[in-house]
């Protein structure tokens, strides 16, 4: 398939900016809760500062303590004037061993700081995604999301641990260098640091230029991730519909996009580094010429020029880690920006619910006063809709497909909060009710339930307290025991993701299972048992006998023998209720129910039907 610009895989952020002040002050904010660590680091930065100051200086008093002398070898004599020159071995050597020492320990401690930073902002958006509510993951495919939290995380830990204090210590060298230079000689120190203004104003002007080149990489990156994982998910239907060598075309298309892009910026960046080299052997010459000159002329000390030559060549040194370090700062920033534009997403509006405690177990007393919703704008799947469902009553939900069923499940679990009008439990508004406290109080089964991997035992569990005797009186109850029992390793048996091992039926049964083992007073099934054959659902309709007993029942079933068994049958068309009644009152009136039931069993006489 081939895909526009705009299609909903490419959607992305992509803002012309560098790392400007808002996302810088944000990733500071990462590190506040490490500022030991912080401290740590910028204090091993300052050493760092002063051991490559003191080359310069010692190699100054060395030079001018030798020159004075008119024999060269008398500066060897232990009591003559080359004292100095004597002794520069052993602090050079001292002066380089410090500074490896200082190295090692700051390379570690940066590295710990930019782990333990990542963690948190790892952890900390791994949370807030799960906060957030259903209708942001209908909008966002799951390659992007895995993108943010995987891949630009990462990119985050090269800028905690390689590129920000890096640029910390290069920006802290360079001013030190600048007042150094001016200080010896603040003529000679203006002279040379000209040299700076053209160095930031190449960087200014390559800057604007590779921002907009590096989102756009993260741009093209993250979408490509995302046709991948869409890819992968729809792996069986490629294969079924033969469409290998097309999926294959769209990919090789958006791969070689990636790629020319990202050529783009190297090539704009192997101009970048260039020009920091020329600047640089300019700043160089110009001590030559000018200082060397007042050297011969005797205006200046040997040791002088000397310190200035090297201060210069040690100014060079961090302007060009400044301009290597760049791309990585401008990755980090593409990375960053995305990174909070997901966190800054708002959270789920319903888990703002107080948590009173209130909620302990439910009645089952279920109302719909008026209720309206619509996804989008405009575009409504639920209007005026009201009905009452009583504790214990098994209540059905039928219509064409479109027609607002699984809505209703989704506003009664809170996954949204109606347009319009109200939904009750036991009397009490929903709004009033924690989504955790209110979920405790429902048992959800779905048409395709989804596995997680792990094992047979795990997934009826997911992760809550229960007795493995507990986990298997549950899939006794319905029916699960019979094929749990035949698999090699039993309830231990590992399942893959999604259970792409185990077959529709199956998935369904451990759903059911999971539901048993909630014991909760609501029970939502969604088309549950499309998926079974008929001894299974034959099984699980004893089952449901004696867990229906004492609880509230909503069913949405397409299979009009399914809802027959039911107190009652609400039928929606068009996001309304239409018609509402038991399975013979509603045949009787002739309506929208009755035609359901017409075009279902067309071919089956209505005494075959109604004793399914």
């Amino acid at each position: 398939m081939s895909a526009e610009p705009d299609s909903y895989l490419d959607q992305d952020a992509l803002h012309e900016r560098g790392l400007d002040a808002h996302i810088l002050r944000r990733l500071v904010g990462q590190v506040r809760p490490h500022a030991g660590l912080a401290a740590a680091s910028l204090a091993l930065v300052a050493l760092a500062t002063v051991f490559g100051l003191a080359m310069p200086y010692f190699l100054r008093l060395v030079v001018d303590d030798a020159t004075a002398s008119s024999d060269l070898a008398r500066a060897w004599n232990l009591d003559g004037r080359g004292a100095l020159l004597r002794w520069f071995a052993v602090l050079f050597l001292a002066c380089e061993l410090l500074r490896f020492a200082n190295n090692c320990a700051q390379g570690y401690v940066l590295q710990l700081l930019g782990q333990r930073v990542v963690h948190d902002v790892r952890t900390d958006l791994f949370a807030h995604v799960h906060r957030l509510s259903l209708g942001f993951f209908h909008r966002q495919p799951v390659g992007r999301l895995v993108t943010r939290q995987v891949f630009d995380v990462d990119t985050l830990s090269e800028l905690f641990s390689q590129a920000l204090l890096t640029v910390v210590l290069d920006c802290f060298t360079i001013l030190a260098i600048a007042v150094t230079l001016l200080v010896l000689d603040w003529r000679l120190g203006l002279f040379v640091l000209t040299v700076l203004p053209p160095m930031v104003g190449l960087t200014l002007l390559f800057r604007r230029v590779l921002s907009v080149g590096y989102r756009e990489v993260a741009r093209l990156r993250s979408a490509l991730n995302a046709y991948h994982a869409e890819s992968i998910g729809g792996a069986r239907e490629i294969q079924a519909f033969n469409r290998q060598a097309k999926q294959l075309a769209e990919f090789d298309r958006r791969n070689d996009d990636l790629m020319v892009r990202r050529i783009g910026v190297i090539r704009l960046y192997s101009l970048f580094m260039p020009g920091f080299h020329v600047l640089s052997a300019i700043a160089q010459a110009l001590v030559i010429v000018f200082i060397g000159g007042a050297v011969i002329r005797g205006e200046l000390s040997a040791g002088l020029f000397g310190q200035f030559f090297f201060l210069v060549r040690m100014l060079v040194e961090p302007l060009r880690d400044l301009a290597e370090k760049y791309n990585v700062m401008q990755a980090a920033s593409a990375s960053a920006d995305r990174i909070y534009k997901l966190r800054d997403e708002a959270p789920d509006p319903t888990r703002a619910s107080p948590r009173d405690g209130a909620l302990v177990r439910a009645r089952g007393a279920i109302e719909f006063r008026g209720v309206s919703f619509d996804y989008a704008v405009g575009l409504p799947v639920l209007t005026d809709v009201t009905f009452a469902v009583a504790p214990g009553e098994r209540v059905a939900l039928v219509g064409h497909t479109g027609a607002g069923k699984t809505t209703l499940f989704h506003l009664l679990a809170r996954h949204y909060d109606p347009t319009a009008g109200e939904v009750r439990l036991d009397g009490r508004p929903l709004v009033s009710v924690h989504p955790d406290d209110l979920r405790r109080q429902i048992a959800l089964v779905q048409q395709e339930p989804f596995m997680f991997a792990g094992t047979i035992r795990s997934n009826i569990a997911l992760g809550d307290a229960y007795t493995d005797a507990q986990v298997e009186a549950a899939a006794r109850t319905v029916g699960a025991d019979g094929f749990i029992e035949s698999l090699p390793l039993r309830y231990a048996e590992p399942v893959v993701e999604a259970g792409a091992t185990l077959s529709a039926g199956q998935r369904q049964l451990i759903s059911f299972a999971r539901a048993v083992l909630r014991d909760a007073p609501i029970l939502l099934l969604d088309e549950a048992t499309s998926s079974i054959d008929t001894r299974s659902e034959q099984l699980i309709q004893h089952a449901l006998h004696k867990l229906l007993e004492g609880r509230t029942c909503l069913v949405i079933a397409h299979r009009l023998s399914t809802v027959q068994r039911c107190d009652r049958i609400l039928v929606l068309e068009k996001g309304r209720l239409a018609e509402e009644g038991t399975h013979a009152q509603l045949l009787a009136r002739r309506g929208l129910y009755r035609r359901l039931y017409e075009l279902q069993y067309a071919e089956r006489p209505a005494g075959g039907a109604g004793s399914a």
